[in-house]
């Protein structure tokens, strides 16, 4: 080979981006390789999101919810299926077993239960009994998001004490006593923060009390609801 046509090919070689001293260009492979890293971070964070404000639904039939009417302590009760509806417009499906015969103004009291998150009132069932023998009457609902009510998210309590809120204002329509609400995790979470808020909207306005008084007591949280 003659001396200048080796030169020729090194320069060529050169201005190709040969060996003249720059960084090479990433390959293809390690853009692909940085993309799927990204891709597997976001979806392993919309997995975690998903993990709490849309857990498995927990989807049944009415059938499980028993039959309409039974006889508890010589006494006949009925399960009536009843839609309630949130501030949010949401359609909350719901049950209340109810004692037959009871005056208009018995003023019966009435247990609140409140499911677990990613399950449905067909948890009541395990309490029921017991509510009835305590000449309770017991109301069960899904919350918005879970079992076969409106909605697409759960939020561990925050929305559902509203979803509690429709079932107490309910309760006191049909002329219902003294309530008391029992709530599972979430439910009880929720219910936490339906007292919490009742007990901030009862406090005195802040011109009329110190700075102290605006902050709920625990034992006004932990009372029976009203």
């Amino acid at each position: 080979v003659r001396p200048e046509t080796a030169s020729s090919a090194v320069d060529a070689d050169r201005c190709a981006g040969g060996d003249d001293g720059a960084t090479p260009a990433p390959a293809a492979g390690d853009h692909k390789a940085s993309t799927s890293v990204g891709s597997y971070v976001e979806a392993l964070y919309d997995s975690l999101v998903h993990a709490i404000i849309r857990p498995p639904r927990s989807l049944y039939d009415a059938r499980r919810l028993g039959p309409t009417s039974f006889v508890v302590g010589g006494r006949r009760v009925t399960r009536e299926d009843v839609d309630l509806t949130n501030d949010r417009g949401e359609a909350l499906a719901a049950s209340h077993w109810v004692f037959d015969g009871d005056a208009p103004d018995a003023r019966r009291p009435a247990v609140v239960f409140v499911h677990a998150n990613s399950a449905a009132r067909v948890q009541a069932l395990h309490y029921l009994n017991l509510a009835l023998g305590l000449g309770c009457s017991f109301f069960a609902f899904d919350c918005a998001g879970s079992g076969l009510s409106d909605g697409d998210y759960v939020t561990l309590g925050w929305r559902e004490a509203d979803d509690l809120a429709a079932a107490t204002a309910y309760l006191k329509s049909r002329g219902a006593g003294a309530l008391a609400a029992w709530g599972c995790s979430m439910g009880a979470a929720s219910i936490i923060f339906y007292l919490s808020r009742r007990a901030a909207a009862l406090a005195p306005k802040p011109e009329d009390d110190d700075l102290s008084t605006r902050f709920a007591r625990l034992a006004g949280v932990a009372a029976p609801a009203p």
